[in-house]
């Protein structure tokens, strides 16, 4: 089921990408676990300018 989901979840981020992002610079990811420290730990790492999150089942 995890792997479906995160199937669905590359799919849906890539169509986003795909018709909202075009012409931008875009790095995808797709982490599993408690959401604020998954943002956290990812800006840390990645040194982000920003992060780009869309309201859940809305494109």
């Amino acid at each position: 089921m995890a792997i479906d989901l995160r199937e669905q979840a590359d799919v849906t981020l890539r169509h986003f990408i795909s018709e909202v992002c075009s012409g931008l610079r875009v790095e995808r990811r797709i982490a599993v676990g408690r959401p604020f420290e998954q943002i956290l730990e990812v800006a840390k790492r990645e040194a982000a300018d920003w992060i780009v999150m869309r309201e859940r089942g809305q494109i």
